[in-house]
């Protein structure tokens, strides 16, 4: 997505299929979050929604601000499903 840079990787050493069944891991300075629908982070292999933070975020809409989806805490909500491994 245009609002972010790359939010995830997957590296050298990773095995070859690995790129079929993941994206990866972020990189260095992303973090990632994955929330219930209530906002709560969950654990590994549980789906929520994936929400991102990182230097490479976009800093918001001009004038639009209510657009961003950015919380206080500025984690960008991607609006895509995922789990963590």
């Amino acid at each position: 997505m245009t609002e972010n840079g790359a939010v995830t990787t997957v590296k050298l050493d990773d095995l070859d299929n690995q790129s079929a069944i993941s994206d990866g891991c972020p990189p260095p300075g992303v973090k990632l979050l994955i929330r219930d629908p209530d906002g709560k982070p969950v654990g590994p292999d549980i789906e929520g929604d994936i929400f991102v933070r990182a230097c490479s975020v976009f800093g918001g809409y001009l004038k639009r601000s209510h657009l961003n989806g950015m919380d206080t805490e500025h984690w960008f909500e991607t609006g895509d499903p995922g789990r963590a491994l």
